[in-house]
């Protein structure tokens, strides 16, 4: 990996960690409610209006990331996930409850990223 792309997945990782609690319920609640069996978080620097709804703003928080939610099928919508990999992604993504599915867009970088929800003492998934 290129080093900017290195400090960028350093910062996310932090911030990840802040929220992973809330990110899990949010996921949690999108499975349950039957919105979606695969939800998707979009970390981002600057304007995706487009690309679903604001969670954590960046100032507002004061983290490097804003983050927004959206779901697997409206990337494939949006065409950035291709319908004949969707096999694939799934597999990629693994347990929904277990992983979160961030789509990182910072700078010349856009790239999905598996990343593990922080453990919780009383866990019961």
């Amino acid at each position: 990996m290129a080093e900017p792309l290195d400090k960028e997945l350093k910062l996310l990782e932090e911030e990840l960690n802040g929220f992973s609690d809330e990110l899990l319920e949010i996921s949690l609640d999108m499975i349950r409610e039957g919105y979606t069996e695969y939800p998707v978080y979009i970390a981002h620097k600057g304007n995706v209006d487009d690309l679903g709804e604001l969670l954590f703003d960046a100032q507002e928080y004061k983290v490097p990331f804003s983050i927004n939610v959206s779901m697997i099928e409206d990337l494939v919508e949006a065409s950035i996930i291709p319908e004949e990999k969707l096999d694939l992604f799934k597999t990629a993504y693994g347990d929904p409850k277990q992983f979160m599915c961030i789509f990182l867009i910072s700078g010349d970088y856009a790239r999905f990223i598996f990343y593990p929800f922080a453990k919780r003492n009383s866990d019961n998934r």
